[in-house]
């Protein structure tokens, strides 16, 4: 058990690394992609704080889980945005090959956030907390108690 800590101690602060290695990099780059995109410093404003975005969307569904599911549903939104992670190198690397430009590469990157951007907004309209299986069968077994 102690040895487990210790490992997973270990591969925080390797995740913290690489968030602060991935963050310089993209500041170190900004000049390049303001660029090559002609955006202003407040439109670059805006791109460079997409790293808090999928916190906040990821946030979201855990307002509304099931008491007692919300580790089990982080796992799986933390296991598909780091295969997203993954992923999305190797799909950018397939298009800058066949077009020769990394503007499709950003369009398609686009177009996915505003799919995702516009399911939230349509699809998630109702906030309420989904009740838990005991609370539901609490709830069923009051229901069958005969009112005197």
């Amino acid at each position: 058990m102690k040895h487990r800590r210790w490992w997973i101690g270990v591969l925080i602060a390797v995740g913290v690394i690489v968030n602060y290695l991935d963050r310089s990099a993209t500041s170190m780059a900004t000049k390049p992609i303001e660029g090559t995109f002609h955006l202003t410093a407040g439109q670059m404003g805006i791109v460079l704080s997409a790293f808090s975005w999928s916190s906040i969307s990821m946030s979201i569904p855990t307002f509304i889980a099931p008491k007692g599911t919300v580790g089990v549903l982080t796992g799986f939104l933390t296991f598909g945005n780091n295969a997203m992670g993954i992923l999305a190198p190797i799909v950018t690397g397939f298009i800058v090959q066949a077009t020769g430009s990394f503007m499709d590469a950003f369009l398609c990157a686009a177009v996915i956030l505003l799919i995702g951007v516009l399911s939230y907004a349509f699809l998630l309209t109702d906030l309420d907390r989904i009740p838990s299986a005991k609370a539901q069968a609490g709830a069923s077994s009051a229901a069958k108690v005969p009112i005197q």
